[in-house]
């Protein structure tokens, strides 16, 4: 049996939808809210740029897409903007889901061993045994050169499967350092489904997303880190989200700036300036009489 670490926080949310809705009064409505929200992302220092999927013609900005084409319109909407959807009242009415993950992730206080992924993949496959072979389900084990890990239960066809990966690894992401993440993804009517499970209000959506995870994490035999209920001790954070801008800085600051380093040994300040096409002739400025 292994063991239940402490934790210091928990994060929940939504963070993927897919989903569609048809065309006329109401759905160009919902369109041109979409188009609303993407404009005020984008001024928040992201870029929106056009962009086709399946055939709908559409924006994406931030993490957000909506598209139209002849017969209906979509929006694919990822990460912490995935859940902020459940409080836009009305947007989610009335559409048909194809895509719905939902997520856990939790800070243990003590890092994980290293040998966690492969724990858990074993506890999951001494439970898979115990099923019929019919209902027997694909359990893959995933490790990178960066240390990072994700155990899969369910095949990339199904329209349920169960994610678990280190959050740090995967997103390089200092913020998720030592985070564990549960994602629970459906497809297809199963989405539909789950997604109607999910009240429209900021505290309900997080404690049915919280109690749908952690029932599906159980059902698999994967062992979990994280309560079944929020109304414990464990503080619970909203996700965040870098914008395009703040990723911008942070390649600066991590690839850019050692390269400039170096070349300052053999050149000036102003010759970089110069190669960068920022440096600015000296203006002579008239005297005030």
């Amino acid at each position: 049996m292994l063991q239940q670490p402490m934790l210091s926080q928990v994060e929940v949310g939504v963070d993927w939808v897919t989903a569609t809705w048809s065309r006329g009064a109401e759905g160009d409505t919902k369109l041109a809210r979409l188009y609303g929200w993407q404009l005020r992302v984008a001024s928040e220092g992201n870029d929106r740029k056009p962009q086709s999927i399946l055939g709908y013609e559409g924006w994406r900005c931030g993490g957000i897409f909506a598209g139209t084409r002849h017969d209906s319109h979509m929006m694919v909407v990822s990460s912490s903007r995935a859940h902020e959807l459940w409080e836009m009242p009305g947007l989610l009415d009335d559409v048909k889901f194809t895509r719905l993950d939902l997520q856990v992730t939790a800070w243990p206080v003590n890092p994980m061993e290293s040998t966690w992924a492969k724990d858990f993949a074993r506890v999951a496959e001494t439970v898979n045994r115990e099923l019929p072979k019919t209902r027997r389900r694909t359990i893959t084990l995933y490790q990178d050169n960066k240390g990072g890990a994700t155990v899969y239960v369910g095949a990339p066809s199904s329209d349920e499967r169960l994610c678990v990966y280190d959050k740090g690894a995967e997103s390089e992401d200092e913020r998720y350092a030592g985070a564990i993440r549960y994602e629970y993804r459906s497809k297809g009517s199963c989405a539909d489904r789950v997604a109607r499970c999910i009240p429209a209000t900021p505290q309900g959506s997080k404690e049915a997303i919280l109690s749908i995870v952690y029932e599906e994490v159980a059902k698999r035999g994967v062992p979990c880190i994280f309560p079944s209920s929020a109304y414990t001790s464990v503080p619970r954070v909203s996700a965040s989200r870098i914008t395009d801008v703040q990723r911008r800085l942070r390649w600066l600051r991590e690839q850019v700036r050692p390269a400039i380093e170096k070349i300052l040994t053999h050149a000036s300040e102003e010759d970089i300036l110069e190669a960068l096409g920022l440096l600015r002739e000296a203006t002579n400025q008239p005297e005030c009489s």
